[in-house]
C-alpha cells in the first residue's frame, strides 16, 4: 500500500483520513484518549505524553512509533510503500538518514487494537513539507499564473516554497522555514495567561483558548491583551514572504493545521490567498501522489 504520512510537531495525519497527536507515554496509567499500541514487544500509549518540541526528527523513538502507528490505523496491510516529509528548511540535512530510519523497519512485531500483527516498510521516500502541498492540488487552476507560492503552517515550523513555471513546467526554485508555528504561539500566549491568572495551563490548552476563550469560576475573561502577540506572531510570516517572496505578484496558497485558525488575518493582508482542501491532510495526500508517482504500476 502506499501511503503518505505527515508526522508533524503537533499531529500525525496520513493521506488516509487517520489523525492523532504526536506524543507517546510509556506510563500504563495515564488515562485519557491515547492508543494503547506494542511495538517490538514494548507498550506505548500513543496520542498521551509531552510534545515534543526539538527538531531533529531522526532516529527518535518519537518518529518510529507515530508513523508505524499510523500505518496500523490506514488499513490491514503487511507491506507499505511510504512517503513521509521535514520542514523544508531541513531537508537537506536530514532526508538521507530518515529515510534510511523507516527503510530499516523491513519486519516489525506490532500489536494495535488487541490484534497482532507484522508491518513492513518497503519502500520509503522523504519530501518537503510544504512542497507536498503542490501535489495536492489541481495545477491546471493556476496556469495563468507564472509563480505559486506555498505557505505551510504547522505545530512547530512555518514552510515557504516557491514554484515558478519554466518551459511550461512547474519548478521548485526556493524554499524556507522559519520556527514560528502553532505551538510557538501558543506557548507565548499560554505563559501570559498562566502568570496573569495564577493558572497551570498547557501549551496543548492555547488552541482551545484561541477558538472559545477562557473561563475562570465559570467568568469569561477579557483576553484582548493577546492580540498583541498574535499579531507578532503573524507578522514573522508576513516579513519572511514579503521580503524572500514575489508575493505580490503571486498566487499565495495556504495548508497546514494553522492555516484554519489564520485563515482570515492572512487573506486581509494578502487577498490572493486559496485555503487549500483539507488543509491539515494536505502534505500527507500530497505525498500519497508523489508515491503513486515513484511507484505505481498501471
Amino acid at each position: 500500500m502506499i501511503i503518505g504520512v505527515d508526522q508533524g510537531y503537533s499531529h500525525t495525519k496520513t493521506s488516509e483520513g487517520s489523525i492523532f497527536p504526536s506524543k507517546i507515554s510509556t506510563e500504563s496509567y495515564m488515562i485519557g484518549e491515547s492508543t494503547e499500541v506494542k511495538i517490538d514487544g514494548k507498550s506505548y500509549l500513543v496520542g498521551e505524553g509531552n510534545i515534543e518540541v526539538e527538531l531533529n526528527k531522526v532516529n527518535k523513538e518519537l518518529t518510529r512509533v507515530c508513523i508505524l502507528t499510523a500505518l496500523a490505523q490506514s488499513g490491514e496491510h503487511q507491506e507499505y510503500q511510504v512517503v513521509t516529509g521535514l520542514p523544508i528548511g531541513l531537508y537537506k540535512t536530514q532526508r538521507g538518514q530518515l529515510k534510511e530510519m523507516l527503510l530499516s523497519n523491513r519486519r516489525v512485531e506490532l500489536e494495535y487494537n488487541r490484534q497482532k500483527r507484522i508491518l513492513s516498510i518497503t519502500k520509503a521516500e522523504v519530501f518537503p513539507q510544504a512542497a507536498g502541498v503542490f501535489y495536492m492540488i489541481d495545477r491546471r487552476e493556476y496556469e495563468d499564473y507564472n509563480t505559486v507560492v506555498i505557505t505551510d503552517i504547522g505545530g512547530r515550523s512555518v514552510d515557504f516554497a516557491l514554484f515558478e513555471q519554466i518551459n511550461k513546467k512547474w519548478k521548485l526554485t526556493r524554499y524556507s522555514t522559519i520556527m514560528e508555528g502553532t505551538l510557538t504561539l501558543y506557548s507565548k500566549i499560554i505563559n501570559l495567561i498562566n502568570s496573569r491568572y495564577e493558572l497551570a495551563l498547557k501549551v496543548e490548552d492555547g488552541e482551545t483558548i484561541l477558538r472559545k476563550g477562557l473561563q475562570i469560576y465559570g467568568e469569561k475573561q477579557d483576553l484582548s491583551f493577546i492580540k498583541a502577540i498574535i499579531a507578532d506572531h503573524i507578522e514573522a510570516i508576513y516579513r519572511e514572504l514579503y521580503l524572500k517572496y514575489p508575493i505580490k505578484t503571486s498566487k499565495h496558497i495556504i495548508a497546514g493545521g494553522g492555516a484554519y485558525l489564520f485563515k482570515d488575518i492572512i487573506e486581509r493582508k494578502i487577498p490572493r490567498t486559496v485555503l487549500v482542501p483539507n488543509a491539515q491532510f494536505a502534505n500527507a495526500i500530497g505525498f500519497k501522489k508523489v508515491g503513486e508517482a515513484l511507484w505505481q504500476r498501471y
